[in-house]
């Protein structure tokens, strides 16, 4: 397996799609007593499992200058991450997607390290993304990997989520590196990365672009 950083451009009119199935969520409670705020994360069952399915353009408008990379095993396609430089020198991950058949073959992680070298050859100071509080694979996912709990998107956690499955809420996590990133954090964009579990597939243009490209290495 090997990551590769590829055109943006040549994803433009790609559409995905991208499911997650999760049995726990983290309830958000905050209380106000008169001189203190009081934040409790609580980690909940979900009565039936929660599932989420969606589809969306990659390159949506708000991802004015993203940088892409795929993860393959020799020409076939693992996975995408795509991420943006911002204006705090952060390193904004807006998508890592993992399709269905690859999952659990270390390509999350294969993505997200790609992310991580990026911002350390390029000096940034963090990287930051979002995902839902209901998505607790993703959580996992991210905390195994070294981020930790940044904020939240107030308005949009609730216990509500148990009554419509389409008011997911947004949890942001931040973490610390080592590894010459002096502040690894996640932050909110409402919009940002929900996704975490992805399907999709390659036109034959564009597996015989990369396969030209990984030929010629």
């Amino acid at each position: 397996m090997e990551t590769i950083a590829l055109d943006p451009e040549s994803l433009s009119r790609r559409t995905v799609r991208y499911s997650y199935s999760s049995e726990r969520y983290y309830d958000l409670v905050i209380e106000n007593d008169s001189d203190r705020w009081t934040v409790d994360l609580l980690l909940k069952e979900f009565p039936a499992p929660f599932v989420k399915e969606e589809s969306y353009n990659l390159l949506d408008p708000f991802k004015e200058h993203p940088i892409a990379y795929g993860a393959f095993d020799g020409c076939k396609e693992l996975g995408l991450i795509l991420f943006e430089r911002e204006w705090n020198n952060s390193l904004r991950i807006w998508d890592i997607l993992v399709w269905e058949e690859c999952r659990r073959m270390g390509v999350g992680r294969k993505l997200m390290d790609a992310a991580r070298d990026y911002a350390i050859t390029s000096g940034m100071r963090r990287l930051v993304l979002e995902t839902q509080s209901c998505n607790y694979p993703a959580i996992s996912f991210y905390l195994k990997y070294g981020f930790e709990l940044a904020g939240f998107d107030t308005p949009v956690i609730q216990t509500k989520i148990l009554k419509d499955a389409r008011s997911a809420s947004s949890f942001t996590i931040f973490s610390r590196s080592n590894a010459g990133i002096q502040e690894v954090s996640l932050l909110n964009i409402r919009q940002s990365a929900k996704r975490h579990l992805y399907s999709n597939s390659l036109t034959s243009n564009d597996l015989n672009s990369i396969c030209s490209r990984i030929s010629n290495r």
